[in-house]
């Protein structure tokens, strides 16, 4: 059966939620989630889609490397990234690409 999903309409004006645990495993679409929540719930709005540079256009930086630093200066000291990208010259490289970032804010106790 096809289950769908309804995203809540989120009020620019609530205030951040507390206590949340939460997982994400994905693909690249996935990450832009997680950076577009981890936005929300650090500074308690959403990324305006005007905003240069972005956190969820990776195309926006010159590299992925510059797109990973980028989001690690702008979550620091609230996320860790255990993450690796070499040089990527062929399909078979991307094996070897992991990217496993752990958010954590004390305040609102949202990880």
């Amino acid at each position: 059966s096809n289950a769908s999903f309804r995203m809540q309409n989120f009020d620019t004006s609530s205030e951040v939620p507390r206590n949340l645990r939460l997982a994400f495993i994905g693909d690249s679409l996935t990450r832009y989630m997680y950076l577009s929540l981890v936005h929300f719930l650090r500074w308690g709005y959403w990324e305006s889609s005007d905003t240069i540079p972005s956190m969820v256009l990776e195309k926006q930086h010159a590299s992925w490397n510059d797109f990973f630093n980028y989001t690690k200066s702008k979550l620091f000291p609230y996320e860790e990234c255990d993450c690796w990208r070499g040089n990527i010259s062929s399909e078979a490289d991307y094996a070897n690409v992991y990217e496993n970032r752990y958010y954590w804010d004390p305040v609102w106790n949202n990880s």
